[in-house]
């Protein structure tokens, strides 16, 4: 019965945990983990170079981006500032005074050489001609009886200087002295009288071609009513406005640029002068490549023709202003856009280009490292020339064809093998 009491005491009481031996329990499966996983890195898991692991191995060789030696120009251009200057400009002046009526162009537009642009009002010019027309019938209707006064006086002056002549030649004691003096006096104001009529006749007929004259200014003006682009371009906008009234002083209607073709205006300094000069005499005129770069950073489609160069040089820049004129069909090219002038020998001599982002610099110079057709990477020492575009010209050194490392310099290793990858066509400098 004790036994019996003592055990079920027992069963009755709550049972201790050990947490002593649990935090130990605890703290030994991590370093167990550890332990695995570093016997399991000392372990073999693949071949040598060969793909990674399941548990981590070693990688393979290591990926990088090439791309080819091409092909391009041997030299850079020579660049310059320069400005677009149209080379007509035209301000559209009135040339009478009226109220302006009409405005007939688009503003910002393009005209041609006649188009009409404004209109002035028409109708106090064409009461002008009205009068000057009437004027010049009325000094047209003058001229014949000045003509006819003039006949008659020229007769009369016949006969009286027939009648002095034949008294002059009678018997002097046969002539009353009286009779002598009249007829002296008769043919003496016959002449005046032709002399009055000739004169007569003259004022008539200046009378005449001054009506004429008018008449002709009345037509004139009339015609200024219309006013009419005098060349091809674009038009800017109205400066004056329909219901205004204008005079030839009061200055432009509207502005004319011509758009095609235009010039692009430039300085050069004097030793870059002389060498486009020797460029010139060599080749012609054609032997200078002129091309543009807009403020985009594109090149234009088109090259120049050099057509003018200055007188003397600039002794405060010591540069000579010069011009080469450029076709613009699509009006892309706008007067007063400033550009940058490339001017360099038409000659088509080539080498070999490499992007700039594949040049690296050490103590011995420049260098890039090239995939060769093992896949090997090779460190090549280079002779580079200019910048152009993003590329670099190769004077020695390289071949076009050849792979160049772009991307992941840092990977590449002389003589270890990569993992190539080509660049994707037109990236930048590529």
């Amino acid at each position: 019965m004790t036994n019996g009491s003592d055990a079920d005491r027992q069963a009755a009481q709550p049972r201790r945990v050990n947490w002593i031996g649990v935090l130990a329990q605890a703290a030994a499966i991590p370093l167990l983990l550890a332990g695995g996983w570093f016997m399991r890195g000392l372990l073999p898991s693949g071949p040598a170079g060969g793909p990674p692991g399941p548990m981590g191995g070693q990688a393979g060789p290591p990926a990088v981006v090439v791309a080819a030696v091409t092909e391009g120009p041997a030299e850079a251009p020579q660049e310059f500032m320069g400005h677009i200057e149209a080379v007509e400009t035209v301000n559209v002046m009135p040339q009478v005074a009226g109220y302006l009526e009409t405005v007939h162009f688009e503003e910002g537009g393009t005209v041609a050489a006649g188009d009409l642009l404004f209109t002035i009002e028409r109708a106090p010019f064409e009461a002008r001609i009205a009068l000057a027309q009437a004027a010049v019938q009325q000094a047209e209707a003058n001229l014949p009886a000045a003509r006819a006064d003039l006949d008659a006086a020229q007769a009369d002056c016949v006969r009286a200087g027939k009648y002095y002549e034949r008294l002059g030649k009678a018997d002097e004691r046969g002539v009353a002295q009286a009779d002598m003096d009249k007829a002296t006096a008769d043919f003496e104001q016959a002449q005046a009288r032709v002399k009055q009529g000739a004169a007569a006749v003259e004022q008539a007929q200046a009378a005449f071609e001054q009506a004429k004259a008018n008449l002709q200014l009345a037509r004139i003006d009339l015609d200024y009513t219309e006013i009419r682009a005098p060349i091809n371009g674009r038009i800017g906008k109205a400066l004056v406005t329909e219901g205004n009234y204008v005079t030839p002083a009061s200055g432009a209607l509207a502005r004319i640029v011509q758009a095609d073709p235009v010039r692009v205006v430039y300085s050069v300094p004097d030793r870059e002068y002389m060498r486009l000069l020797g460029l010139a005499a060599k080749e012609g005129e054609g032997g200078i490549d002129t091309r543009l770069r807009l403020p985009d950073g594109t090149v234009y489609d088109g090259r120049g023709a050099w057509d003018f160069a200055d007188n003397e040089l600039d002794p405060a820049t010591g540069t000579i202003a010069l011009r080469a004129q450029f076709a613009n069909p699509a009006g892309m090219l706008v007067p007063m856009m400033h550009v940058t002038v490339l001017a360099q020998s038409a000659e088509a001599r080539t080498a070999p280009q490499v992007p700039s982002q594949a040049v690296m610099v050490g103590q011995r110079g420049e260098f890039v490292y090239v995939v060769n057709a093992e896949g090997v990477v090779e460190q090549r020492g280079v002779v580079l020339g200019a910048e152009l575009e993003g590329r670099r010209i190769v004077q020695e050194g390289l071949a076009p064809g050849e792979q160049v490392v772009v991307e992941g310099l840092q990977k590449a290793q002389p003589g270890q093998p990569v993992q190539v990858t080509a660049a994707p066509a037109g990236a930048k400098g590529m």
